[in-house]
């Protein structure tokens, strides 16, 4: 989160999570983006943005 910080101190944002150009990432892009790259990888689980969530919490 630090890294993530510093990388988008440029932008005047209140947003941790922002696209490119500096504006707020939204959440379908996101959920695309994700299961992009799942397929490309070859996972055939159901990948979804709380996926991360409910895996911190359990860890």
């Amino acid at each position: 989160m630090k890294e993530l910080l510093i990388e988008n101190s440029d932008f005047d944002s209140p947003f941790v999570f922002l696209c490119n150009y500096g504006e707020q990432l939204q959440t379908n892009h996101f959920r695309k983006q994700l299961n992009r790259y799942a397929e490309q990888v070859g996972i055939t689980k159901h990948v979804h943005p709380h996926l991360f969530r409910h895996t911190g919490a359990t860890m």
